[in-house]
């Protein structure tokens, strides 16, 4: 290569890196999806940020709008990086809740390709709802769990990087940085008195039947159901 040719690739190179916003080899599209939310769930995605960029993902932003679910661009370090933004929309104090991380580049779900999930607990159960569903004894909660009291109307920000050694653990049929999707939901939040949320509905734990839940009427919502949610 001529010393002419040698100067003119460098300074290509050069250019590249220079250019503001450049992709890097290790940035690539990514996208984070939130399931679907209604007036009357009991808590609410309100925000998800990558950094200080705001993702668009899915949220609600009007009775009749949602947000379009948008890729973006980030480095390997995103999920990290990522931040939930869950607001109580009850007049009760949730003391335990469970979000579910699915990884759609892992599988398809079928049962020969599993899509792989990471199951994010916090806080720890009552007593009145810590018991298992199947033999009615009463559950055995790990002592590293920390106690939550996510109160009526406070917003509460979930640091994915705080959790990502277990994130990491979870997608263990690909190599980690080729995930490039996450879809994000609830399961399940406990209140101080027991009472459970699902996506289902509202429930009670059953006195005479430890384990067992007693449904709510579809209508039931302990506060005001418009608290809290767009009202244009």
């Amino acid at each position: 290569m001529s010393r002419a040719i040698r100067i003119l690739a460098r300074a290509l190179t050069l250019a590249a890196i220079s250019v503001p916003g450049a992709i890097t080899a290790s940035t690539a599209q990514r996208q984070i999806e939130v399931d679907a939310q209604h007036r009357s769930d009991a808590v609410l995605f309100t925000a998800v940020t990558v950094g200080n960029m705001d993702v668009q993902c899915g949220l609600v932003v009007s009775r009749s709008a949602i947000q379009t679910v948008t890729p973006f661009d980030a480095g390997d370090d995103w999920l990290q990086n990522t931040v939930l933004y869950l607001i109580n929309r009850t007049n009760k104090t949730a003391v335990f809740g469970q979000i579910a991380l699915w990884f759609p580049d892992t599988g398809s779900g079928s049962p020969s390709q599993p899509t792989r999930v990471f199951i994010l607990s916090l806080g720890r159960l009552p007593g009145s709802a810590a018991f298992s569903g199947s033999t009615g004894k009463p559950l055995s909660q790990p002592s590293s769990a920390q106690p939550m009291s996510f109160a009526p109307g406070q917003t509460l920000g979930i640091h994915l990087g705080d959790y990502i050694d277990g994130i990491r653990a979870s997608v263990d049929n690909l190599p980690f940085p080729a995930v490039t999707r996450v879809i994000i939901r609830r399961n399940s939040f406990v209140f101080d008195d027991g009472m459970q949320w699902t996506p289902a509905g509202f429930a009670s734990p059953d006195p005479q039947n430890p384990g067992r839940w007693v449904n709510m009427a579809p209508s039931y919502f302990p506060g005001d159901v418009n608290a809290n949610w767009p009202q244009h």
